[in-house]
């Protein structure tokens, strides 16, 4: 191993000092793992003149490290175990390793040049350790070009990969927060739909529907985001709706129907309450508009042609569909695609803006997976309703559900509440429950 840091010529060190300043304000830019591990990689690739690099991340729950991307590769994630290869070596002691003869060290785990058809000649790998300590992972530089990796590369590299752990710790922290915050959407989504089982899934179907027409106009990430939270969110507002009008078995008279309509105005209160980030400041505007219509006539704001954003239209056109086409409902039948879309096209120009129908409908946008699975728990007393002995057994047997002793079997009633789109699991005979909310699978009716 030859030439130390000092013996580096100083124009060679600001021009490298430079390169690392480049490359961590690239790194900056990035809130997307996968892009921010590739514009690392390639960084030290070129700053060490070596053949490829790659990123292992630890995986501390499963014990593992993985990789979501390998340069020159193929293969697009690797795992293997934390105490395993130069990797971990480098973890455990939190030191860098550099051999020149990857094969010659007993340390080396050639399973990963095995997934990846790579031979791994020198290996330079240096631990990514955030600020607080903690070692994240490792960076590896393999191959160099001209001779073997150095004192001074090691250098080099140590201070790149300080900068690498601190983008890569935020980008990761960032990641998690997304998470966080979608899951409670797509939480509240289900939670607003369990109030009325009937309409089980609509949240989740529009905002698929939605993702789908947005996606065949192209519309931009940061817009397709904030249309994605507002169609999980649209529907809110039924929360202030009162459960003998929004749950009445049945038509709705006129009054009860301007209490619906109400819906709409309350998904703008309610959500302008929620501090939302800066690409997503539309959503209580967006979620709520869900019934204008081209033409003016809709509610609660009105609007007109052009004063309707593009995420509006697309979100009313959405929501009227999966209306039509929903599983059967006690006050109506569901409704075939074909008849669906042709309503769709009566809407032309008036309810509906003109271009967006036609790419719905010449896309396909409307075939979406309608099986998405969610999980509730919930407190309540109830009984099930099966239309016959053979019906709760056919049932019993076929979702691996514990007899249940002491239901009473109840006569359904004369219109018919099965729901499609969920199932009822039962654990045990108490007051806890849990409801496993499967679209697209016939279930009976949970009686509170």
């Amino acid at each position: 191993m030859t030439s130390s840091f000092n013996s580096v010529d100083n124009e060679k060190q600001i021009h490298d000092l430079q390169v690392i300043l480049e490359i961590t304000n690239l790194m900056t830019l990035e809130t997307n793992l996968d892009a921010l591990l590739k514009t690392t990689m390639e960084g030290a690739t070129r700053m060490l003149n070596a053949d490829v690099s790659s990123i292992f991340l630890c995986d501390y729950e499963n014990n593992e490290f993985y990789s979501r991307f390998i340069q020159q590769s193929a293969v697009k994630e690797i795992r293997f175990p934390l105490d395993k290869g130069i990797a971990g070596s480098v973890v455990r002691t939190k030191k860098p390793i550099n051999i020149e003869d990857a094969y010659n060290d007993p340390r080396f785990n050639p399973e990963v040049d095995k997934e990846t058809r790579y031979h791994t000649k020198s290996i330079l790998c240096m631990p990514l350790i955030t600020r607080e300590g903690k070692i994240i992972g490792v960076t590896q530089v393999l191959n160099k070009k001209t001779g073997v990796f150095t004192e001074y590369d090691e250098k080099i590299l140590g201070v790149f990969s300080h900068q690498a752990a601190t983008a890569i710790e935020n980008t990761l922290l960032h990641e998690e927060n997304e998470s966080l915050f979608k899951s409670v959407i797509r939480t509240l989504a289900t939670t607003i739909d369990a109030r009325d089982p009937v309409t089980a899934g609509h949240s989740q179907r529009v905002a698929l529907y939605a993702s789908q027409l947005a996606k065949a106009c192209k519309l931009d990430p940061k817009n397709l985001n904030e249309l994605d939270v507002a169609s999980f969110l649209h529907d809110i507002g039924k929360i202030g709706v009162r459960d003998d009008v929004l749950l009445k078995e049945g038509r709705l008279n006129t009054e009860e129907y301007k209490k619906i309509q109400e819906h709409a105005a309350y998904t703008s209160e309610i959500l302008e309450q929620i501090h939302f980030s800066r690409d997503l400041k539309d959503v209580p505007f967006l979620a709520s508009s869900h019934h204008e219509r081209l033409d003016g006539n809709g509610y609660p704001y009105g609007l007109k042609g052009n004063a309707l954003p593009l995420s509006a239209r697309i979100l009313a056109i959405v929501d009227v569909y999966d209306a039509l086409t929903a599983y059967d409902r006690p006050y109506k039948k569901a409704m075939p695609v074909g008849q669906a879309l042709s309503i769709l096209e009566q809407g032309r120009g008036t309810q509906f803006d003109t271009k967006l129908v036609d790419i719905f409908i010449k896309e396909k946008c409307y075939n979406i997976e309608r099986r998405q699975h969610q999980r509730i728990s919930v407190d309540l007393e109830f009984g099930i309703v099966f239309p016959s002995n053979d019906d709760q057994e056919a049932y019993l047997k076929k979702y691996n559900t514990p007899t249940l002793q002491g239901i009473k079997r109840r006569k359904p009633r004369p219109f018919s509440r099965q729901i499609p789109a969920n199932t009822i699991s039962v654990s045990r005979i108490s007051a806890k429950a849990e409801c496993s909310l499967k679209q697209g699978i016939s279930s009976p009716l949970i009686i509170s």
